[in-house]
């Protein structure tokens, strides 16, 4: 977070940006889910998620993301990993 805010900004609304693109840059059809605890968050989101970033930008965030990316892959519900945190193995263990 440190590193993206670095870039765009430490704002809700800053960080907001950068991750609605970066989620919807990919496929411009999808469509994102987006959490939020207050109507503040609703409005600093909406304010600023057409806003593109540029294709340098994109190119930063991916190779921020990247070892997140690789980690989620390699954490799919198949791996014994996974199935280690999940609550009914812990459950098994106790």
């Amino acid at each position: 977070m440190k590193t993206i805010g670095e870039r765009f900004g430490t704002g809700d609304s800053d960080l907001a940006r950068a991750a609605v693109q970066y989620a919807l840059h990919g496929v411009p059809e999808a469509s994102a889910l987006v959490g939020f605890r207050s109507a503040s968050q609703i409005t600093a989101v909406l304010a600023r998620a057409t806003e593109p970033v540029n294709g340098e930008d994109m190119s930063f965030l991916r190779d921020v993301m990247s070892p997140v990316r690789e980690k989620s892959a390699r954490s799919t519900p198949d791996t014994p990993a996974n199935h280690e945190n999940s609550p009914t193995h812990q459950q098994r263990r106790t």
